[in-house]
């Protein structure tokens, strides 16, 4: 009953405070082998950093997430995602939220498909509008190089894991459909698919070509990883990850969305500091997106208002996009990905208490 007077009580959305959270991170040592969750039964994520695949169906991804105070006090959130296809072509999507006027967050950005390599002796992977390299000799994942100039964006920044890797599915992989049948290696369809959620973050972003320093203390970001076989492109979906005040990160996967906001599967993992790691079933029943909008540019249609029900777990989100027009696509003149990446917020009924979070939201629509 207390679950079902929550989901009552939290039909309509509102925005959960006038002003942003504040993005100073939680205090993590740096990850090492022996405390980052790999001592747990699982591989070193790090073997998975500097890998290059000729075959370009495999998905070869970085996805950057920064949640960014400047030194002047300025918020943004920032979403970079490079991804090696073979070894002669990156692709590439930027994208950046403007939080600094409450009444209207703005969105710009754009992504690419051109030249460019990767190394599997190094984490060395480059091209024009992008870089993410760490020394040679390295693990390939204590400290990371990220270098983009791209649409408007540019940042020039080194990253520190910090903390307990979170490893999705559990173990660090998930499984959709795949390539053949052959199940004696790894499931068709099989990603390596994990994250580190509290990067350390330094440098600057450049914006309107002058550089401001990130502060370092009020600002970090998150790292995921995936490498695989992995194609859910033509079926859509919508994902977030969302950081609650209580040091908890969950992530959530609605694939296939149908134009009522229902889906047709989905997948949700749930992070805690001290590495414990819980996969939980999403309650198809009580979840849905609602509220679309269509791209006045590409035609396609993205929600705006989200409810996901983790029933088995007692928990249940309430939360929107403030940013209705934050999609990323293709430069002029170039191909590339067609996305929204938008900061999120929103609240959560988490063991009988509602605690507001916040967030990322992507969605890739098939509409």
């Amino acid at each position: 009953m207390l679950f079902t007077n929550a989901i009552l009580a939290l039909t309509t959305l509102v925005r959960v405070a006038e002003c942003l959270p504040s993005f100073t991170p939680p205090y993590y040592r740096p990850s090492t082998l022996k405390n980052d969750g790999t001592d747990a039964g699982r591989y070193d994520v790090r073997k998975t950093m500097a890998i290059v695949n000729p075959d370009s169906k495999w998905i070869n991804s970085y996805y950057f997430l920064f949640w960014v105070t400047t030194v002047d006090g300025r918020k943004y959130h920032l979403c970079f995602n490079p991804i090696l296809f073979g070894n002669t072509t990156t692709g590439g999507m930027y994208s950046l939220n403007d939080l600094n006027d409450p009444s209207e967050f703005k969105a710009i950005g754009a992504s690419n498909r051109l030249p460019g390599y990767g190394n599997s002796e190094f984490l060395n992977f480059r091209s024009v509008p992008h870089n993410i390299t760490s020394p040679k000799g390295s693990d390939n994942f204590s400290t990371i190089a990220l270098d983009t100039d791209f649409a408007g964006i540019a940042v020039n920044t080194v990253v520190h894991p910090t903390g307990k890797n979170m490893y999705y599915g559990g173990v660090g992989g998930i499984v959709t459909p795949g390539f053949g049948d052959d199940f004696t290696t790894v499931p068709p369809g099989w990603s390596w698919y994990w994250a580190n959620p509290h990067l350390t973050v330094t440098g600057t972003i450049t914006l309107d070509g002058t550089p401001v320093k990130i502060d370092t203390k009020k600002s970090f970001g998150m790292l995921e990883r995936q490498y695989g076989a992995f194609d859910v492109s033509t079926k859509g979906f919508y994902l977030f990850w969302a950081y609650l005040p209580n040091g908890i990160v969950v992530q959530v996967w609605v694939i296939s969305p149908r134009k009522d906001g229902t889906g047709a599967s989905s997948m949700a993992t749930i992070w805690h500091p001290n590495g414990l790691h819980e996969v939980v079933p999403v309650d198809m029943s009580a979840t849905r997106a609602w509220d679309p909008s269509v791209s006045k540019i590409t035609g396609r249609q993205y929600f705006n208002k989200f409810k996901v029900a983790l029933t088995a777990r007692n928990a249940f989100f309430s939360f929107e996009k403030p940013i209705r027009d934050a999609e990323v696509r293709p430069a002029a003149g170039q191909s590339g990905i067609i996305i929204s990446e938008s900061y999120c917020e929103g609240t959560i009924v988490w063991e009988g208490e509602s605690l507001p979070w916040f967030g990322h939201c992507e969605e890739l629509s098939a509409r």
